[in-house]
């Protein structure tokens, strides 16, 4: 009699790898299917996970489909996808750049994100460049390349894949290049012999400073997904940062501007400020070549979301 009403009674399972599964549904939970196969209808329970199905095909004619909620983070799984960005960091015009990112997922946990810099003084009247620079002008390009570690499970949900391929704590190993020039640059050097009043006198030369840097460093940071369009991302770090430099005379024997608004070679060498036009934003810490760094991007989030195909029913 059981097999009898069994036998009016078969479901369909349509799943999402465009297969369909003839059988007898029992339980539908918040991640699992149970279910019997119907030629088999006296033999174990089966279960699948229900992200694994596109809908139930019951008996009687009524279609259940599974569709993600955009709204739910448990549904993350369905947005993966979206492994791209495109990144402005905010606090970059502060240091005297306009910097812009990619950010590209190669797989799940593992990131790789690229930053190019234009350097310009002038961008904000009190940036940090322009107050050690005064009124010379600088400008250059400059260039950061990391790997991007993700921690923890922010990027995995129970019950689904992954969630957002984007979203999660990181730890990042930096590696970055400037290369900019200061023109309008005054050098100071003190006569070799004093006067005949047993004091040195001091002449100037104008040119400009040609700087190059490098840095490595290691930063820890968290990026947010906003409504499935959008990331905000913030990070801190220490960096290992060099700076080669190179004064080029244009000018000798001159009187430099009375004003006091002119940047001082001799200073600016004896003080290594090379921390300017360092790309990750670093602040040196005293005379050491080691400084700290922070970044706050706000990201634009490329791809959008794939159709699924409807699948064959294979199962008669």
């Amino acid at each position: 009699m059981l097999a009898g009403q069994n036998a009016k009674s078969q479901d369909t399972l349509r799943l999402k790898n465009k297969t369909a599964v003839s059988c007898k549904v029992f339980k539908i939970s918040d991640t699992d299917i149970e279910y019997k196969k119907w030629n088999n209808l006296e033999g174990p329970v089966y279960t699948i996970d229900r992200n694994k199905v596109l809908e139930i095909r019951f008996e009687n004619g009524i279609v259940e489909r599974f569709l993600p909620d955009e709204m739910d983070v448990a549904q993350e799984q369905a947005i993966l996808n979206k492994r791209n960005a495109v990144k402005f960091d905010l606090f970059s015009p502060v240091f005297d750049k306009i910097t812009f990112g990619y950010e590209h997922c190669v797989k799940v946990g593992w990131n790789m994100e690229m930053y190019a810099s234009y350097i310009s003084t002038g961008l904000l009247p009190n940036g940090i460049g322009h107050n050690i620079t005064g009124d010379s002008k600088t400008q250059g390009l400059a260039f950061r390349f990391g790997n991007k570690f993700f921690l923890g499970s922010d990027y995995y949900v129970k019950g689904t894949r992954y969630a957002h391929p984007l979203k999660g704590r990181f730890v990042r190993i930096d590696v970055s290049f400037s290369q900019f020039s200061i023109q309008d640059v005054y050098e100071y050097t003190q006569n070799a012999y004093p006067n005949q009043w047993g004091y040195y006198s001091y002449y100037y030369n104008k040119g400009g400073l040609n700087v190059s840097q490098f840095g490595l460093g290691i930063t820890y940071g968290r990026q947010f997904i906003l409504g499935n369009m959008f990331t905000l991302q913030y990070n801190v770090g220490i960096n290992y940062a060099g700076t080669a430099s190179k004064f080029v005379v244009s000018e000798t024997n001159i009187i430099p501007p009375q004003n006091g608004n002119y940047f001082n070679y001799y200073y600016y060498r004896e003080h290594n400020y090379d921390r300017y036009g360092s790309i990750p934003n670093i602040i040196r810490l005293g005379e050491l070549p080691i400084g700290i760094s922070g970044n706050m991007t706000f990201g634009y989030i490329l791809g959008g979301k794939k159709k699924e195909k409807q699948p064959e029913d294979v199962s008669k």
